[in-house]
């Protein structure tokens, strides 16, 4: 993929060789996985996933990652990955700067991977906290930007109400000092991150396990919008939702029709896609994810969800891992 500065819409993305620049007048990437030709998003991203190895789950400092954007894009320029997303917590800063440093990179003559532009959103359904990944291989994104930010507003309620808890605990963080501390969004590890500052735990696993996660004392739960709403929003901003990592909310392994029933009604609110490999997932999981996916009519996707080297002892994915047979019919 080519990226270049343009006089007026700011970047233009060149699709394969000979098919010329491709443009999006919604924002300032111009999207082109494949010559566009009327090619749905939906069969774009799958064109791309049948290409080659690809990650298109990654996080950066724009919100809980510990590596910039331009960490990241000199990691996956050693990947041998064909492609890859940033998908940052309800924020696309993260991809913003992404395509600038690929821009700069193909300026100067370096051949990149494509980017696809996404977003983690969060949300709910009857049962729990479930996380949407919205993809944008066509354009869009900006148009789910006012979405997003009244998601960053609902964190900003909870990280203060999280941080009065702990003051309230005995274990004083100041919120300013948090958001100099973090990125565009955030979240509970930035304020792990500001305990561990101040010496009140060794690390981030210790601050959750002591004070941040579900029923410690300093827990709030979230206020997210329901899933249908969030799906909906998506699909008429032009992007594909896909649900992240189901096995991580305990459908897998249950038998019978469990998770095929969750899946199933999900793809009735609009679904389009699920992450069949994901960076926790184990190959029994990925495969009765793949399974159930497949008869559904459901796009696979694989995702490393990576943060850092020292997040929870996940890796980035690279040309070494194949996926396609899992995600291909």
């Amino acid at each position: 993929m080519r990226i270049c500065h343009a006089p007026d819409d700011g970047i233009v993305v060149r699709g394969p060789a000979g098919s010329g620049p491709l443009r999006h007048s919604d924002g300032p990437l111009a999207r082109g996985l494949v010559a566009r030709d009327d090619v749905p998003p939906r069969e774009a991203l799958q064109r791309l996933i049948a290409s080659g190895p690809v990650d298109l789950h990654l996080h950066t400092t724009a919100s809980d990652g510990l590596e910039s954007p331009a960490q990241l894009v000199h990691r996956v320029l050693r990947s041998g990955l064909v492609g890859f997303a940033v998908s940052d917590h309800d924020t696309l800063s993260g991809v913003w700067d992404t395509a600038i440093i690929l821009d700069k990179l193909n300026l100067l003559g370096v051949e990149t991977p494509d980017l696809v532009p996404a977003v983690e959103i969060s949300t709910r359904d009857a049962e729990g906290g479930r996380h949407l990944l919205a993809y944008f291989p066509h354009g869009g994104e900006v148009e789910i930007e006012s979405f997003l930010e009244t998601q960053t507003l609902t964190r900003d309620v909870r990280n203060r109400l999280i941080c009065e808890r702990l003051t309230e605990l005995g274990y004083p963080v100041n919120y300013e000092e948090v958001q100099l501390g973090g990125g565009r969004s955030i979240g509970r590890v930035h304020i792990a991150q500001a305990l561990i500052r101040h010496g009140h735990v060794p690390d981030v696993r210790t601050a959750f396990e002591r004070f941040l996660s579900g029923g410690r004392p300093a827990y709030v739960p979230r206020e997210r919008v329901g899933i249908a709403e969030v799906i909906q929003t998506v699909r008429t901003c032009g992007g594909l939702p896909v649900l992240a990592h189901p096995a991580q909310y305990g459908w897998c392994g249950r038998g019978g029709r469990y998770l095929e029933e969750r899946l199933e009604a999900l793809v009735e609110l609009g679904l389009e896609g699920v992450e069949v490999v994901h960076g926790d997932t184990t190959p029994e999981q990925a495969a009765e994810i793949a399974a159930v996916a497949r008869k559904l009519g459901l796009l696979r996707t694989a995702g490393s969800d990576w943060h850092s080297l020292n997040r929870q002892g996940r890796r980035m994915f690279t040309g070494k891992d194949d996926f396609r047979e899992l995600l291909l019919d």
